[in-house]
């Protein structure tokens, strides 16, 4: 017996162009189909085409430009998302420590930024 799918039209669809996503074949910097391909392709209405590459914009998998349909932006967006937090986390303590070390030294925190250019560009 053959099991039916009983997930709306729009999880089917974009459920199906994550897969593709995550697999590569719809890259980094790839054209999602068009609103009107995945009509065509999944015999569906324009609106559940929209809602599903909604549900890929909305988890981060997808950017959508007015005029210019819609383009992968990441394979792994819960992962990217952690890489910033962490990196934001990190500078987020380098400052910290970069303003403490101003006040300690009886410096403003722009004359110790200006030293750090300085000598960063020097050692260059």
């Amino acid at each position: 017996m053959t099991e039916v799918d009983l997930r709306p039209w729009y999880v089917r669809i974009s459920d199906d162009l994550r897969a593709r996503i995550i697999s590569g074949a719809l890259p980094v910097g790839a054209q999602l189909p068009s609103y009107v391909e995945i009509r065509r392709t999944y015999g569906v209405s324009i609106a559940t085409a929209r809602k599903a590459v909604a549900v890929l914009r909305r988890d981060g998998y997808a950017y959508t430009a007015p005029g210019r349909g819609s383009v992968v932006v990441s394979q792994h967006p819960a992962r990217d998302r952690d890489t910033t937090r962490r990196v934001v986390a990190e500078a987020e303590a380098g400052l910290d420590a970069l303003i403490d070390h101003a006040a300690r030294i009886g410096e403003s925190l722009s004359t110790c930024l200006a030293r750090l250019r300085r000598d960063r560009h020097r050692d260059s």
